[in-house]
């Protein structure tokens, strides 16, 4: 990762930006913008676009991001309590960082759609990838904790092998005068 010189400044949406997320190994940034439609992905070093990642057309608002520990999977959920995988092997090779020029410092990348969508009945959840392969791990702010085994398919597909959900809700309850008692 950069780590001597002027900090870098990456140029990633004409709209402010709603959720951003960094690879574990700092390698990578990923943003959303308020818009929601596209999510870019950029080299930390020399902050180069790599990826321009399609979730969609209609607006929504992106509540979490985050990098699969490898760095080939990027997984992005929104306010519509979808899921989208999107597959950061697929496609062409990233252009270098030199070659990418319009007004924001990106080029013209390929789009790249997601390659396995789901919907989640959880409330503006955080999500992590799980130990098993190809697992999401989700916790909702409503106490629903959800681990989904998913298949990658083709850009555009959906699909969900299998689904454990459990609710975490019921550790919390309220005594007589409405506080919150912890078990």
């Amino acid at each position: 990762a950069h780590s001597r010189g002027a900090p870098i400044t990456i140029k990633s949406h004409q709209n402010a930006l709603q959720c951003l997320c960094i690879s574990q190994d700092g390698t990578m940034v990923a943003t959303a913008s308020q818009r929601g439609t596209l999510i870019r992905v950029f080299d930390t070093d020399h902050g180069g676009a790599l990826r321009e990642l399609r979730r969609g057309t209609s607006k929504a608002t992106i509540v979490s991001m985050t990098f699969s520990p490898d760095n080939k999977l990027l997984a992005v959920v929104s306010d519509k309590e979808t899921i989208h995988i999107f597959d950061l092997t697929n496609g062409v090779p990233p252009p270098p960082p030199t070659s990418i020029s319009n007004k924001l410092g990106i080029g013209a990348l390929d789009q790249i759609r997601s390659s396995c969508r789901f919907e989640v009945q959880n409330d503006h959840p955080l999500v992590c990838f799980g130990s098993v392969k190809n697992s999401l791990v989700i916790l909702g702010k409503d106490g629903l904790y959800s681990r989904y085994i998913f298949e990658m398919g083709e850009q555009g597909t959906r699909g969900v092998v299998h689904a454990d959900i459990v609710d975490f809700s019921c550790l919390r309850h309220e005594d007589s005068s409405n506080n919150v008692v912890k078990p």
